[in-house]
């Protein structure tokens, strides 16, 4: 089983670099996701696919990383990899019991309407 840090780097590898910075240019906006800090744009300037997710990582947290990575992928229309993501992750979730009603956190935009954009 991948971890989430796989996870986010495995989805960023299906973008091209045009998308890349695409991504980058949605993770630098002022309060992009209502609530949740801005990456300064001098993070993501040089940044590759491994340092992206190590930026989000540490700034978001690993459980924020993906739901930020999976909405910025709607923005950016690429459900296909925002559906394979939530999909991969949700599995990897309910293998490790963390989505038992008792530690339950919606991560996806249609369970968090306070992290709409």
């Amino acid at each position: 089983m991948a971890s989430q840090v796989e996870l986010l780097l495995r989805t960023l590898e299906d973008l091209e670099e045009k998308e890349l910075r695409k991504f980058h240019w949605y993770l630098h906006q002022e309060d992009p996701f209502h609530g949740f800090l801005a990456v300064p744009k001098s993070c993501l300037e040089r940044a590759d696919r491994e340092s992206t997710v190590d930026v989000m990582v540490h700034t978001y947290g690993h459980q924020r990383a993906v739901l930020i990575t999976g909405k910025v992928l709607e923005k950016m229309k690429r459900n296909d990899l925002a559906q394979c993501l939530l999909n991969t992750h949700s599995r990897q979730q309910d293998l490790v019991g963390v989505n038992s009603p008792a530690n339950v956190v919606r991560l996806w935009p249609s369970q968090s309407p306070a992290l709409t954009l």
